[in-house]
């Protein structure tokens, strides 16, 4: 079983470029989201970008929190491109 503690733990070891995560509670677990340097498509200012909450059960295993932020940073990048 995983909290937020130990999802962010987690996290402390997955990197992707200089990209960063996020992690808060979440009806039954918590969330993960990615956060990374970008352009504001409206301004062309330099802001903080994030990609979409995703769910993580207080049964999910390492591997679960893993794959979800593989998946977290699969979508971020298509919706970028």
């Amino acid at each position: 079983m995983v909290d937020q503690i130990a999802v962010e733990k987690i996290l402390e070891k997955v990197k992707f470029r200089d990209w960063k995560w996020r992690c808060g509670m979440m009806a039954d677990g918590c969330f993960i989201q990615a956060a990374w340097r970008g352009t504001d498509s409206a301004t062309g200012e330099p802001v903080e970008l994030r990609g979409r909450k995703w769910f993580v059960s207080r049964h999910s295993l390492e591997d679960e929190v893993v794959k979800t932020c593989w998946l977290a940073v699969e979508v971020a990048l298509k919706h970028e491109a």
